[in-house]
């Protein structure tokens, strides 16, 4: 009797043991959205594979931005940064870089045309603001989502902040998509007027192959992007909607 209590004690105890082993192999071994922060970016990983760079610091960064975006393939779907450094880009509209946000006119200062480079003084930057890091408040990694909380001062030419952006992003993880939201609050240090211009407030340049048109003069790598919006209109003249005569 004793003999058989020992043995069934052993059996149940194996097989919480099994039991056990089965649940801690089936943890993955890293979070899905992995979050890697140092001195001037955070990193995204989704299922251990890159996603994006979230460029928040640096020397001559004078806007953050987000760079390069994969696709959950894996392949890189916006331009170059710089434009130009892959064979058969284009060049123009160099403050576009990666993904970015902000505003053209604020109080009369450009936070839409920021360029991430050297800004020598001039009487052309007389306009042209700076969004600058004032805080990352936290990075966090998890099973189905990652996130990063961060506070930006946006600056004037002279250097006294005009608002201060509370941004919060989210990256989802997802099999097929890749997925990000953004929750922005501007808080204006003093009285703020956000000016009638469509230079605002996200922007991507494509990938040359994402792009509609080919350009003249460039014959590779071929433009097949095709622009839809939810009510089935194609291409850009009738998705989008521009004032005649303006240009970014």
């Amino acid at each position: 009797m004793g003999t058989m209590n020992v043995t069934e004690s052993s059996g149940v105890n194996q097989l919480a043991l099994l039991a056990v082993l089965s649940m801690c192999t089936a943890l993955p071994a890293q979070a899905q959205v992995t979050l890697t922060q140092g001195p001037e970016q955070i990193a995204v990983e989704i299922d251990g594979k890159p996603f994006t760079v979230f460029y928040i610091s640096g020397k001559d960064l004078n806007r953050p931005y987000l760079h390069p975006l994969r696709s959950a393939s894996g392949k890189i779907v916006n331009r170059s940064f710089p434009a130009g450094q892959l064979p058969g880009e284009t060049t123009d509209h160099p403050h576009h870089a990666g993904l970015f946000y902000g505003h053209g006119d604020v109080n009369g200062y450009n936070y839409w045309a920021i360029q991430n480079v050297p800004t020598p003084a001039s009487k052309a930057d007389a306009t042209m603001g700076r969004i600058v890091l004032k805080q990352v408040v936290s990075v966090k990694s998890g099973k189905e989502s990652g996130s990063v909380d961060v506070v930006f001062n946006w600056l004037t030419p002279e250097g006294k902040p005009l608002l201060t952006e509370t941004r919060k992003m989210t990256f989802y993880a997802d099999p097929t998509l890749r997925i990000i939201d953004f929750d922005i609050t501007l808080s204006p240090d003093e009285k703020v007027t956000f000016g009638d211009t469509k230079e605002g407030m996200f922007a991507i340049r494509l990938a040359a192959p994402l792009e509609a048109q080919q350009p003249k003069g460039i014959a590779e790598p071929k433009r097949t992007g095709k622009l839809t919006n939810a009510q089935n209109k194609v291409g850009e003249k009738l998705v989008s909607i521009r004032r005649q005569g303006a240009s970014c």
